[in-house]
This record gives structure tokens, C-alpha cells and sequence, in this order.
């Protein structure tokens, strides 16, 4: 199941970016894909996220698919940055940001959850790229 689902993420996302050639149109769409997951009716929170609580420690291979599934996520916003060493930090920011989203909306629900406030801290981030205030 966890590697369907990867599969399903990666070309769904793959596919929004794929429309953009501006950085932060990319990252906005990677950000949007997101929002509109978390609106989702279906929407339960990651699970990947889910399977490495529940198996750590228990199965080496669902671990390797959770590692592997985030650390694709961070390479394609690093990617979509730029990918130079002055994108490096900003896409670990963006990354972090993007994974509380996942968290609160999980634990708290989307009510009330400003959006595209989130969207401007990372604005913040892209437009600041190689600035020494990251």
C-alpha cells in the first residue's frame, strides 16, 4: 500500500510542478497540491508518517519507503529552488514548514488555519535565497 501511494504522490506532484518554470510557482504549486489534499474529506494526515510511528523499530522496509518518500519531497523543492548550495537551506525550511502544515492539519483540522499566511513565510524564504538573513 505504502508504495502505490508513493508512486500515486510522486507523479501527482511531479505532474503540478511540471506547468511551472518559475521557482516559486513550483514551490507554490508543490504548497497547493498539498492545501488541497488537506481539504480533502478523505484527508486523515500522512501516512507515511503514520507507518513510521506505528513500524519503527519493526520493519526496516517500511522505514527505508518513509525516509525515501521525504527525502524525495525535499529534493524536489531543493530542485525546484534551484538547486544550488544557496537553495539548500531554504528548501529545509520549506520542507519544515510543509511537514507542521501535514502535522497541525492532522491534529487540529484545516479550521481556522491561515493558508496563505504559510504561503507568505515561504514567499519569505524563496525571495531571500543565498541573502545571509535565511
Amino acid at each position: 500500500m505504502l508504495l502505490r501511494r508513493n508512486d500515486f504522490f510522486k507523479k501527482s506532484l511531479t505532474d503540478v510542478i511540471a506547468v511551472f518554470s518559475e521557482k516559486k510557482d513550483k514551490i507554490n504549486a508543490i504548497i497547493s497540491w498539498h492545501i488541497k489534499w488537506f481539504k480533502n474529506d478523505n484527508y486523515r494526515g500522512c501516512m507515511f508518517v503514520r507507518a513510521k510511528s506505528e513500524y519503527n523499530n519493526k520493519s526496516e522496509e517500511i522505514c527505508a519507503i518513509v525516509s525515501e518518500h521525504k527525502k524525495w519531497i525535499q529534493d524536489r523543492i531543493f530542485e525546484c529552488l534551484g538547486g544550488t548550495k544557496s537553495c539548500e537551506q531554504a528548501s529545509c525550511l520549506i520542507m519544515l514548514i510543509l511537514e507542521g502544515m501535514i502535522s497541525c492539519t492532522s491534529v487540529f483540522g484545516i479550521e481556522g488555519y491561515d493558508f496563505e499566511q504559510a504561503k507568505m513565510y515561504i514567499y519569505d524564504i524563496v525571495d531571500n535565497i543565498g541573502e545571509d538573513n535565511l
